[in-house]
C-alpha cells in the first residue's frame, strides 16, 4: 500500500461520484443521499474555487493511482481549519483514513502554516474517532449541532495544535 494525497481535480470525478453515492458513506458524513448525478463535479468545482480563495484545500486519497477516498481542510480562517475525510467502502478498515489524515496534517502544519485544526464526528462513529485519536487529535467536547444533518445526535469534537504536532506529542 502506497498512500498519497493530491489536490482534487476534475480527473477524479468518476471515482468520487461512484463512492459518494454509497449510503454507507452518507450515513456518517455530510454527503447527501441520494447523491446527485452531478454531485462530484459540482463539489470539485466548489473545491477549486475555494482553493483559489485560500480557505479550502481538498485532496484525493490515492493508493498507487487508485482513488480510495478524499480528505480536506475546510473553513480555513485565522490560522485554523477543519479536517474532513471519508474512504470508499471497499477500502474501509485498511488504514487509508488514518494515513490520509496524517498526510493532511503535514500540509496543515507545514506549507499551509495553520496553528490549529479541528474535526468532528458522530459520537457513535467509533471508526472515525479512532482515526482522529491515532493521528494525535484530542477530544475537546461532545455536543449537539442543531443546524447539522444530525441535530439530535451527539457529536464528538476533536482538536490538534501545531505545537503538539511538531514536538511529536500530537502523533
Amino acid at each position: 500500500m502506497t498512500v498519497r494525497i493530491e489536490l482534487i481535480h476534475p480527473k477524479h470525478e468518476s471515482a468520487v461520484q461512484a463512492f459518494a453515492g454509497d449510503p454507507g458513506i452518507s450515513a456518517t458524513t455530510t454527503l447527501p443521499h441520494p447523491y446527485p448525478e452531478d454531485g462530484a463535479m459540482k463539489w470539485i468545482q466548489k473545491s477549486l474555487a475555494g482553493r483559489e480563495k485560500g480557505h479550502l484545500f481538498e485532496y484525493a486519497v490515492l493508493d498507487d493511482q487508485e482513488l480510495v477516498g478524499v480528505c480536506g481542510l475546510l473553513n480555513i480562517s485565522q490560522g485554523s481549519g477543519e479536517v474532513g475525510y471519508w474512504t470508499g467502502r471497499p477500502h474501509w478498515g485498511r488504514g487509508f483514513a488514518s494515513q490520509s489524515v496524517f498526510l493532511l496534517l503535514e500540509q496543515a502544519f507545514g506549507p499551509l502554516n495553520l496553528h490549529r485544526v479541528y474535526a468532528h464526528c458522530l459520537l457513535t462513529n467509533r471508526a472515525s474517532s479512532r482515526v482522529l485519536e491515532k493521528t494525535g487529535f484530542h477530544l475537546t467536547e461532545v455536543k449537539n449541532l442543531p443546524d447539522s444533518k444530525w441535530p439530535t445526535e451527539p457529536v464528538a469534537v476533536f482538536e490538534q495544535q501545531r505545537e503538539m504536532w511538531h514536538t511529536g506529542q500530537g502523533r
